[in-house]
């Protein structure tokens, strides 16, 4: 018999106490690392996105308008858009269920629109140059 070869992750959740780093900045890119790994990324043609939810966890996937539920608009409103496989070393790889590619919704506040238009504060400019390693 042949082993059914399982296809990239769409998602990944795992504690975001993973974060290494002496910096906030440093933290979060260190997430952001071990979740490109985790989503098997081809930098620089694709990038993780991270989300941190309340209770310490982070979710993150290749699309930045991704979302754990399906939407309130949708009829499995609040329902998982995954399948959740445990693995032992603490992290859960996921894998859209059927009809959640199509459900990808994009939610802004105003104030995160009023924020996007705010200059970077000084503490952030060196955020997106990071170091990568093979």
């Amino acid at each position: 018999m042949s082993e059914q070869v399982k296809s990239r992750p769409d998602a990944v959740k795992f504690p975001s106490n993973w974060k290494e780093g002496n910096r906030p900045s440093e933290g979060f890119m260190s997430l952001v690392l071990i979740a490109e790994k985790l989503l098997e990324c081809d930098y620089p043609r694709e990038k993780a996105y991270v989300h941190l939810n309340p209770g310490g966890s982070a979710f993150c996937t290749r699309d930045d308008r991704d979302t754990l539920f399906f939407p309130t608009t949708h009829t499995r409103e609040g329902q998982s858009r995954y399948n959740w496989e445990s693995h032992p070393d603490g992290y859960e790889l996921g894998y859209l269920v059927e009809g959640a590619a199509e459900t990808v919704t994009f939610q802004v506040s105003i104030g995160a629109l009023q924020a996007m238009r705010q200059p970077k504060p000084e503490y952030l400019k060196g955020v997106l140059r990071r170091k990568r390693t093979s």
